[in-house]
């Protein structure tokens, strides 16, 4: 018996959207960047995606099987199943959502404590003694202004996630930082 064609669109959609191709390119594109440059643009776009796809994934589990064909016992477990691995994969993205959200956070929310915080760390310049001073860090004879220093930091956060996927700030729980 071959299921209708209503119900084999409904099993590509659900194949499609739990196996979501374009999303999984998206993360293997963030995961596997080498270009620092890169992050930030390759992190909102995993990010929409992820959105995106939890959208779709909320609007499928909330679909209602009213085909009296599907009322069995077997057919009612069956669905239960899939629901549940719904809610599993809305509650895997919903976590991978806040990774990303913490990961760009600490690519673009950056201020001037945390920009010489960063410098330190990566001693930047061959320095790690930058501190905060009026209009922006000194370290030694160098001066930035917090923009020049600010943007520093990014980039080398940036650098640091594409080298060993490290995250500052907030977003490092359990990780270096």
């Amino acid at each position: 018996m071959t299921a209708p064609t209503t119900q084999r669109g409904s099993e590509m959609l659900f194949v499609k959207l739990l196996v979501n191709e374009r999303l999984l390119d998206a993360e293997m594109a963030l995961v596997s960047v080498r270009k620092p440059e890169l992050v930030i643009g390759l992190s909102r776009r995993y990010l929409d995606l992820l959105e995106e796809y939890r959208f779709e994934l909320k609007k499928l589990g909330g679909q209602e099987i009213t085909d009296p064909r599907y009322a069995s016992t077997l057919a009612r477990e069956l669905t239960s199943q899939v629901r549940q691995a719904i809610c599993n994969a809305i509650d895997v993205t919903r976590r991978e959502i806040e990774k990303v959200e913490s990961l760009l956070e600490s690519l673009t929310v950056i201020s001037g404590y945390e920009a010489m915080m960063t410098l330190n760390a990566m001693s930047f310049m061959g320095l790690s003694t930058w501190t905060v001073e009026m209009g922006g860090l000194r370290a030694d004879k160098q001066f930035l202004t917090i923009d020049e220093s600010i943007a520093a930091a990014r980039e080398l956060r940036c650098l640091a996630y594409t080298m060993k996927k490290r995250v500052f700030g907030s977003a490092a729980v359990g990780q270096d930082g």
